[in-house]
Order: C-alpha cells, then sequence, then structure tokens
C-alpha cells in the first residue's frame, strides 16, 4: 500500500502536466464563443433596423415605379391624335401641332 502512494501523486502531476494546456485551450475557446454570442444579440438590434430600413426603401421604389408607369402611359396617350384630326397639345413641346382652338370646341361643344 505504501509504494502506491508514488504511483499515485507521480499519476497526478503527470495528468496536470499533460491536460492543464489543454484545458487552457478549451477555456480560451469557451471565453471566445461566449463572447460571440453577446456580440450577436447586440447586433440584433441593428440589423433588423437595417432589414426595416430596406423594406421602406424597397417600398418607395414600388410606389415611384407605379408613378413612373403612370406618368408614361399618360404622357403616350395625349401624343395620340384627337378626334377628327385635331392633335392635344403637345406636353414636351408645349404648343399645338395642328387644329385650333376653334376647332375643337366646334367639335366638342
Amino acid at each position: 500500500m505504501e509504494e502506491l502512494i508514488p504511483i499515485f501523486l507521480f499519476l497526478c502531476v503527470a495528468a496536470v502536466l499533460i491536460f492543464r494546456p489543454i484545458t487552457t485551450k478549451a477555456g480560451k475557446l469557451l471565453e471566445a464563443i461566449a463572447k460571440e454570442k453577446i456580440a450577436t444579440r447586440t447586433e440584433q438590434p441593428e440589423s433588423a433596423r437595417s432589414r426595416l430600413l430596406l423594406e421602406h426603401i424597397s417600398n418607395r421604389l414600388d410606389l415611384i415605379e407605379e408613378r413612373l408607369d403612370f406618368t408614361e402611359r399618360l404622357v403616350s396617350t395625349s401624343r395620340r391624335p384627337g378626334p377628327l384630326g385635331i392633335d392635344r397639345l403637345d406636353p414636351i413641346a408645349g404648343v399645338k401641332r395642328e387644329g385650333s382652338l376653334d376647332q375643337e370646341r366646334d367639335y366638342l361643344g
């Protein structure tokens, strides 16, 4: 029984010398993982805010696209000739291309 004490002491010292570097590396790894989790928790409100901002910008672009389509349709319909060969006012040039206001009033009135 007395010879077991030095063997047990030797095994304990050897275990500490072998496992100490492994446990310190594992501890540092666990600390890094914990810090990363904390960092992602604090970034979530910022990413949510960014996501909301992008959704708002997307909605605004959709509205602008609809308005542009409406404007293009409106401009394309105003370039077609009016009834009886009387053309409407050219919105780009701002002048009458054919006919006169009297002819248009006679037709409409």
